[in-house]
Protein backbone atom coordinates (compact mmCIF):
# COMPACT_ATOMS: atom_id res chain seq x y z
CA UNK A 1 0.00 0.00 0.00
CA UNK A 2 2.88 2.63 0.72
CA UNK A 3 4.47 1.69 -2.42
CA UNK A 4 1.08 1.96 -4.56
CA UNK A 5 0.36 5.91 -2.57
CA UNK A 6 3.67 6.90 -3.40
CA UNK A 7 3.61 6.14 -6.94
CA UNK A 8 0.47 7.37 -7.69
CA UNK A 9 0.72 9.91 -5.19
CA UNK A 10 3.72 11.49 -6.94
CA UNK A 11 2.24 11.42 -10.18
CA UNK A 12 -1.08 12.83 -8.78
CA UNK A 13 1.30 15.93 -6.87
CA UNK A 14 2.12 16.71 -10.07
CA UNK A 15 -1.16 16.77 -12.02
CA UNK A 16 -2.81 18.49 -9.44
CA UNK A 17 -0.70 21.42 -9.82
CA UNK A 18 -0.02 21.57 -13.12
CA UNK A 19 -3.87 20.94 -13.70
CA UNK A 20 -5.14 23.47 -10.94
CA UNK A 21 -2.70 26.32 -11.84
CA UNK A 22 -2.40 26.08 -15.85
CA UNK A 23 -6.03 25.15 -16.34
CA UNK A 24 -8.58 25.87 -13.39
CA UNK A 25 -8.13 25.66 -9.94
CA UNK A 26 -11.40 23.18 -9.81
CA UNK A 27 -10.03 21.01 -12.85
CA UNK A 28 -7.17 18.72 -10.34
CA UNK A 29 -9.92 18.10 -7.69
CA UNK A 30 -12.77 17.37 -10.16
CA UNK A 31 -10.47 15.25 -12.81
CA UNK A 32 -7.44 14.04 -11.69
CA UNK A 33 -7.60 13.13 -8.00
CA UNK A 34 -10.91 10.47 -8.53
CA UNK A 35 -8.78 8.51 -11.11
CA UNK A 36 -5.43 8.91 -9.06
CA UNK A 37 -7.66 7.55 -6.06
CA UNK A 38 -9.20 4.83 -7.71
CA UNK A 39 -5.61 3.81 -9.35
CA UNK A 40 -4.14 3.66 -6.31
CA UNK A 41 -7.04 1.51 -4.13
CA UNK A 42 -6.23 -0.65 -7.28
CA UNK A 43 -2.81 -0.99 -6.98
CA UNK A 44 -2.61 -1.32 -3.67
CA UNK A 45 -4.44 -4.76 -3.94
CA UNK A 46 -2.44 -5.52 -6.64
CA UNK A 47 0.49 -5.34 -5.14
CA UNK A 48 -0.56 -6.52 -1.64
CA UNK A 49 -2.94 -10.03 -2.55
CA UNK A 50 -4.56 -9.65 0.44
CA UNK A 51 -6.27 -12.14 2.40
CA UNK A 52 -10.20 -10.80 2.62
CA UNK A 53 -11.71 -7.87 0.99
CA UNK A 54 -12.31 -6.01 4.43
CA UNK A 55 -7.69 -6.03 4.38
CA UNK A 56 -8.42 -5.25 0.71
CA UNK A 57 -9.90 -2.25 1.35
CA UNK A 58 -8.18 -1.07 4.00
CA UNK A 59 -5.10 -1.18 2.11
CA UNK A 60 -6.59 0.62 -0.79
CA UNK A 61 -7.94 3.18 1.47
CA UNK A 62 -4.49 3.81 3.08
CA UNK A 63 -2.86 3.91 -0.28
CA UNK A 64 -5.33 6.24 -1.55
CA UNK A 65 -5.25 8.57 1.66
CA UNK A 66 -1.05 8.33 0.59
CA UNK A 67 -1.55 9.75 -2.66
CA UNK A 68 -4.36 11.55 -1.59
CA UNK A 69 -1.61 13.46 0.77
CA UNK A 70 0.55 14.17 -2.63
CA UNK A 71 -2.72 15.60 -4.00
CA UNK A 72 -3.16 17.93 -1.12
CA UNK A 73 -0.02 19.40 -1.50
CA UNK A 74 -0.21 19.94 -4.93
CA UNK A 75 -3.60 21.30 -4.29
CA UNK A 76 -2.31 23.40 -1.74
CA UNK A 77 0.66 24.84 -3.87
CA UNK A 78 -1.54 25.28 -6.82
CA UNK A 79 -3.73 27.98 -4.69
CA UNK A 80 -0.37 29.36 -3.63
CA UNK A 81 0.61 30.14 -7.12
CA UNK A 82 -2.56 31.61 -8.41
CA UNK A 83 -2.87 33.81 -5.23
CA UNK A 84 0.83 35.34 -6.10
CA UNK A 85 1.47 34.73 -9.55
CA UNK A 86 -1.96 34.15 -11.55
CA UNK A 87 -4.37 36.78 -10.13
CA UNK A 88 -7.10 36.68 -13.04
CA UNK A 89 -7.19 33.39 -12.24
CA UNK A 90 -7.90 34.24 -8.63
CA UNK A 91 -10.08 36.75 -9.38
CA UNK A 92 -12.44 34.50 -11.86
CA UNK A 93 -12.58 32.29 -9.07
CA UNK A 94 -13.71 34.91 -7.13
CA UNK A 95 -16.57 36.23 -9.48
CA UNK A 96 -17.51 32.52 -9.56
CA UNK A 97 -18.44 32.47 -5.90
CA UNK A 98 -19.64 35.65 -6.11
CA UNK A 99 -17.15 37.64 -4.03
CA UNK A 100 -15.94 41.38 -4.85
CA UNK A 101 -12.86 41.25 -7.20
CA UNK A 102 -10.87 43.25 -4.44
CA UNK A 103 -6.65 41.79 -4.52
CA UNK A 104 -7.00 40.50 -1.43
CA UNK A 105 -9.73 39.11 -1.29
CA UNK A 106 -9.40 37.27 -4.72
CA UNK A 107 -5.72 35.77 -3.36
CA UNK A 108 -7.75 34.79 -0.02
CA UNK A 109 -9.97 32.74 -2.22
CA UNK A 110 -7.75 31.36 -4.29
CA UNK A 111 -5.68 29.94 -1.11
CA UNK A 112 -9.27 28.78 0.62
CA UNK A 113 -10.10 26.90 -2.95
CA UNK A 114 -6.84 25.44 -2.92
CA UNK A 115 -7.01 23.97 1.21
CA UNK A 116 -10.60 23.28 1.25
CA UNK A 117 -10.26 21.03 -2.63
CA UNK A 118 -6.86 19.72 -1.27
CA UNK A 119 -8.99 18.57 1.79
CA UNK A 120 -11.68 17.37 -0.56
CA UNK A 121 -8.90 15.84 -3.18
CA UNK A 122 -7.50 13.64 0.14
CA UNK A 123 -11.67 12.56 1.10
CA UNK A 124 -12.41 11.52 -2.39
CA UNK A 125 -9.19 9.56 -3.08
CA UNK A 126 -9.52 7.59 0.15
CA UNK A 127 -12.68 6.95 -0.33
CA UNK A 128 -12.39 5.61 -3.71
CA UNK A 129 -9.01 3.70 -2.99
CA UNK A 130 -11.09 1.47 -0.73
CA UNK A 131 -13.38 1.00 -3.24
CA UNK A 132 -11.07 0.14 -5.81
CA UNK A 133 -8.83 -1.89 -3.43
CA UNK A 134 -11.99 -4.31 -2.40
CA UNK A 135 -12.65 -4.66 -6.44
CA UNK A 136 -9.15 -5.58 -7.11
CA UNK A 137 -9.73 -7.76 -4.36
CA UNK A 138 -12.79 -9.41 -6.03
CA UNK A 139 -11.35 -9.42 -9.46
CA UNK A 140 -8.56 -11.39 -8.29
CA UNK A 141 -10.40 -13.80 -6.53
CA UNK A 142 -12.68 -14.43 -9.50
CA UNK A 143 -9.90 -15.26 -11.82
CA UNK A 144 -7.98 -17.61 -9.65
CA UNK A 145 -11.90 -19.46 -8.64
CA UNK A 146 -11.89 -20.07 -12.32
CA UNK A 147 -11.09 -23.10 -13.73
CA UNK A 148 -8.74 -23.37 -16.40
CA UNK A 149 -9.96 -24.72 -19.64
CA UNK A 150 -8.97 -28.37 -20.68
CA UNK A 151 -6.62 -28.66 -24.16
CA UNK A 152 -8.44 -29.71 -27.06
CA UNK A 153 -7.46 -33.11 -27.59
CA UNK A 154 -6.45 -34.36 -30.74
CA UNK A 155 -8.67 -37.12 -31.91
Amino acid sequence: MWKAGAIIGTAAFLLVFVASFGLSPLCGQLCISPIAGAAAGYLAGVFQKPITGGAAAKSGAIAGAISGAGAFLGQTLAGVANALFAPQIAQFVSRMFGAVPDLNVTRMTALSVGVCGGLVDLAIMAGLGALFGYLSYQIVRSRAARPEPAPPSLK
